[in-house]
């Protein structure tokens, strides 16, 4: 509405998007202002439980993105990472029970961290991954 009613000025901007935007912006603050103690209404809210909540929350989408992440990973990948991280296994037993050699074992395993690592920069960094 506000850059309609002052439409009879845009012959004079240079740059009329910019102008467009800076007004959307402000407006935007504004109602933002008006609204910042009424937006909660008369509920109290514990902040206490609801960081916990949120924590959880998150735990809980970066545990399932994890599980995504695992699931498109191959088979071997998958072992090799269980075995590792889940069940505490050292290198050499990894290699035995799989019987693969130490260094296949600790090759896999760095390209699935890396993966995970990968995955996990993009998602906190772009909000998207694969």
């Amino acid at each position: 509405m506000k850059i309609w009613d002052k439409r009879k000025m845009l012959p004079d901007i240079k740059s009329p998007d910019s102008w467009a935007m800076r007004i959307v912006r402000n407006q935007c603050y504004d109602w933002v202002k008006m609204n910042r103690y009424t937006l909660l209404g008369d509920k109290e809210i514990n902040t206490a439980a609801s960081e916990r909540t949120d924590d959880t929350t998150l735990l809980n989408d970066q545990q399932n993105w994890l599980d995504l992440v695992l699931a498109s990973l191959p088979e071997k990948h998958q072992e090799i990472f269980h075995l590792r991280e889940v069940e505490g296994l050292a290198y050499q037993e990894i290699a035995e029970i799989l019987g693969l050699g130490l260094s296949e074992v600790k090759v896999n395993l760095h390209r699935t961290r890396a993966k995970i690592r990968e995955s996990f920069l993009k998602l906190e960094n772009y909000g998207v991954a694969n």
